[in-house]
């Protein structure tokens, strides 16, 4: 008759001992899996969105995120297993105007951020940046925004002097893009131009950017850090009460060395087409002061040429120096006899059509590089909008030049300018 055999009792007991082992792995391994990957709605709503509590401005960079010290349960499990690694890339969350970056739910905490979204199909959380005044940050994609509460003046707006640092977020980083997606400040000074009310102004850079006031939404700079600059920069926005509904929403990203603007580039655009304008050209009053920069478009493949046309002649997007309806080139712009000031934007040999010596109702005109008066122009003084410049010089750029004397009565109504342009195919010239 058969017999059933059956293990010794040792190895039963080690059986035993590994199931009971194994399960109480798997168990620890889900509570680690939860707790790093917690469960986040797919939609998200600014209005959700916790600021970090205002402190004193740190004098250092923040400091590194810890690996852990090994004491905790889920730290010696996980310096055993690694679950899941995914790289810290950018992500987009439930809000259109919101980027953030991908971490764990642990990392995002740790760092200061606001989980909005998941990311790394589930096993991340987009953590999202936000700071406001009398705080620094080293995270790329921050949001630099307006604080909900501010010190308001009787019958005024808020008074603040409102600064934040920003930190490199690595030896790699060259530059930082500033995306101005809200900017509502009081105007400039309605006779010289200066912002000596609110004004934005950037420090501790290697090149100082304009100081700019009145209304920025849209626009851009870019911010040169210097090879070895480790200090912060600092952005500042001063307002004095005489606007009432002040507010900004800047987003700060951190441009690797590789990715730059080119040295010199204040703005830099891309695309076969697209808008420029100057600072405070959305306000339609008295265009900046002091404003000297230089706007790039970076030259796209396959196109030799620029060119230039005002946005709108009809409700006069081009006035710079004059009252009057003339257009001004070259020596007019630098004559304040002739122009009213020395304001101007120079462009490149720019030309009606892309000739340096150009034909038309003045034949042998040559090409045109200051542009000023009320109307947009190379050829005539009393051509007429729409008059398009065209510019063959390459890196493509426009240098803009509003020098620090706006008192004359030919300048209160110069709102700067705005104009369209378009890349022109190699084939075509």
């Amino acid at each position: 008759m058969g017999q059933l055999l059956l293990p010794p009792r040792s190895s039963n007991r080690s059986f035993l001992l590994s199931l009971t082992f194994f399960t109480y792995f798997l168990v620890n391994l889900v509570t680690i899996i939860r707790a790093e990957v917690p469960v986040v709605p797919s939609s998200y709503s600014e209005s959700a969105l916790e600021y970090p509590n205002n402190g004193s401005v740190s004098q250092q960079p923040p400091a590194s995120i810890s690996a852990g010290n090994g004491t905790s349960r889920a730290d010696r499990l996980l310096n055993i297993f690694t679950i899941v690694k995914f790289p810290n890339e950018a992500c987009w969350t439930g809000d259109a105007l919101r980027a953030g970056v991908c971490y764990t739910s642990r990392e995002c905490r740790e760092r200061g951020g606001t989980p909005s979204g998941a990311c790394a199909t589930g096993f991340g959380v987009c953590c999202v940046f936000a700071r406001t005044c009398g705080q620094s940050t080293k995270e790329n994609c921050t949001y630099f925004t307006s604080p909900r509460e501010a010190r308001y003046v009787p019958h005024q707006g808020p008074v603040m002097n409102c600064q934040l640092q920003v930190y490199k977020g690595g030896s790699d980083v060259c530059q930082l893009r500033l995306d101005f997606l809200h900017f509502d400040l009081g105007p400039p000074d309605p006779y010289s131009g200066q912002c000596n009310k609110d004004a934005f102004l950037v420090t501790g850079s290697a090149y100082s950017p304009p100081v700019i006031c009145g209304k920025n939404t849209g626009q851009h700079m870019y911010i040169d850090l210097g090879g070895h600059n480790y200090g912060p920069i600092t952005l500042t926005v001063t307002t004095s009460g005489y606007h009432k509904d002040p507010g900004w929403d800047i987003k700060i990203t951190q441009v690797r060395c590789c990715d730059r603007a080119p040295d010199g580039c204040l703005q830099y655009h891309y695309g076969v087409s697209g808008v420029l304008k100057s600072f405070n050209f959305d306000g339609w009053d008295q265009h900046l002061a002091n404003q000297w920069y230089t706007i790039c478009t970076r030259m796209e493949a396959g196109f030799c040429a620029i060119k230039y046309e005002e946005c709108d002649p009809d409700k006069g997007t081009f006035r710079i120096s004059r009252d009057d309806k003339k257009a001004q080139t070259d020596g007019d712009c630098l004559n304040p006899k002739k122009a009213g000031s020395s304001d101007h934007i120079l462009i490149p040999c720019g030309t009606t059509d892309g000739n340096k010596i150009q034909s038309g109702k003045k034949k042998g005109v040559p090409c045109a590089n200051r542009f000023c008066g009320t109307t947009f122009c190379s050829l005539d003084k009393k051509a007429k909008s729409p008059c398009p410049v065209e510019s063959h010089t390459k890196p493509f750029t426009i240098r803009v030049c509003f020098d620090d004397d706006e008192y004359s009565k030919k300048e209160t109504e110069n709102i700067g300018f705005c104009l369209r342009y378009t890349q022109l195919p190699c084939s075509s010239h």
